[in-house]
């Protein structure tokens, strides 16, 4: 069969776009199992156009689509309602976060063939060797591949991903998106890894891992790497392990990470400077206590500011994504987040506001109160501009809060692109 992996996208592109990680492991696996395999990114492309060019060129017989909540869910649905109408005879299949958590929606459109939840890879290869029949439900299989061997290659694919210097203020080098793993041990509940791989984390051994960083590096003639695993550092002792590979290898490469700060143990940072880690985007989600807490954050506040001011005075960057509008959020838990900004005017800033994800915890506590238009709508809601508020604070105060936040998340990450303009030299040096 010949299988098209589709990345719908965002509407708009610029050079902090993630790649189609998740779309390109899946071909990875499915031709070294023997299927025909073309992967094709629609970022900032016009879906019907881009999706009508490609049926034109060749047709295949099986469309596979990532889905996340937001503009990329309406891109899916788009390019899918295009592919029925063009090829009805072609199966789609929908897979990624949103279907994970909302598999029943996904089932339930009429341009969806087969919905998958969680890992991919297995599931989609059985059920083209079954046939592809159309209205299948399948639930997350038993055992998936190795992820070693799902991510096994794909690196190769990423030349157009390179990302310049001058815009990559965590690094200054230039540097490139990579993933080793899936899945958090945390329990945010808010998060769609908590429905369906709850606690739960797979990792690509260390020694593998190195081997494959230094195939990018060199093919690419890039030294940085931006670690896109929801949690990097989540297991110590194979984060351990992979610093110690790459300190007894001499690698020299610096890279970027999402983590937890509950996993940036002050013995470990000495370690994983000498590593090459350089800097760490850090969910604290609030600067208040009481919405942690909701929010099932284990570090106190107090401590979070103290391991934070540890990791900025060894020279570490950070990002830290805040997020405003929780639900019970009132006027004096914002403030507290705006205070935690101000109080590290040196680390860069991800400002969001509360967005309830389908099938989560916390997504579903608001999702029981709407009403069912909103219900409808909710997928193609998002994070970053979502005119809701949820919080019992007043909008007036929402918005002037996530507005300020903004405002400090632009002007610190123009400071860090003049610095590195600044920089001497056609490259930007290695810190």
């Amino acid at each position: 069969m010949k299988v098209l992996m589709l990345h719908p996208g965002m509407g708009f592109r610029h050079s902090r776009v993630f790649p189609p990680l998740g779309a390109m492991g899946i071909a990875r696996y499915l031709a070294e199992n023997g299927c025909e395999v073309r992967v094709a990114d629609l970022t900032a492309a016009p879906i019907d156009d881009a999706v009508t060019r490609l049926l034109d060129a060749e047709v295949p017989d099986i469309v596979g689509l990532t889905v996340l909540i937001g503009d990329v869910a309406k891109r899916a649905l788009e390019a899918s309602q295009v592919i029925r109408r063009i090829s009805p005879r072609t199966r789609i299949a929908w897979g990624g976060p949103l279907v994970s958590t909302d598999p029943a929606w996904a089932a339930s459109l009429p341009c969806v063939d087969a919905a998958f939840r969680g890992d991919g890879e297995r599931q989609l290869l059985d059920w083209l060797r079954d046939g592809a029949p159309r209205r299948l439900s399948v639930s997350e299989a038993v055992q998936e591949p190795r992820v070693e061997q799902a991510f096994a290659g794909l690196h190769d694919l990423q030349r157009q991903y390179i990302l310049p210097a001058k815009w990559s203020p965590e690094l200054r080098i230039d540097s490139v998106f990579v993933a080793s793993s899936r899945g958090c041990p945390g329990q945010c509940p808010f998060c769609y890894l908590r429905t369906h791989s709850p606690g739960r984390i797979r990792t690509s051994p260390e020694a593998v891992l190195v081997d494959q960083l230094t195939r990018v590096a060199e093919w690419l003639s890039v030294r940085g790497f931006y670690f896109l695993d929801d949690a990097f550092t989540g297991d110590r002792a194979r984060t351990r392990a992979f610093c110690e590979e790459l300190i007894r290898r001499d690698c020299n490469f610096r890279w970027f990470c999402d983590t937890r700060i509950e996993d940036l143990v002050p013995d470990a940072l000495p370690l994983l400077w000498m590593a090459g880690a350089r800097s760490f985007y850090i969910g604290v989600e609030s600067g208040s206590e009481r919405i942690r807490r909701l929010l099932k954050k284990t570090m106190p506040i107090c401590a979070l500011k103290d391991r934070l001011s540890l990791i900025l005075r060894m020279g570490f960057s950070a990002k830290l994504s805040i997020v405003v509008g929780w639900p019970e959020e009132d006027r004096t838990d914002m403030d507290q987040s705006l205070e935690l900004a101000d109080t590290f005017p040196e680390a860069q800033l991800d400002v969001y506001r509360f967005c309830p994800l389908p099938g989560t915890p916390l997504g579903e506590q608001i999702l029981r109160a709407m009403s069912t238009a909103d219900r409808a709508n909710v997928r193609f809601w998002n994070w970053e501009s979502l005119p809701r508020n949820f919080s019992n604070a007043p909008d007036e105060h929402v918005d002037m809060v996530q507005n300020a936040l903004i405002a400090r998340k632009n002007e610190r990450l123009r400071r860090a692109i003049g610095e590195i303009r600044q920089a001497a030299g056609p490259q930007s040096r290695m810190r």
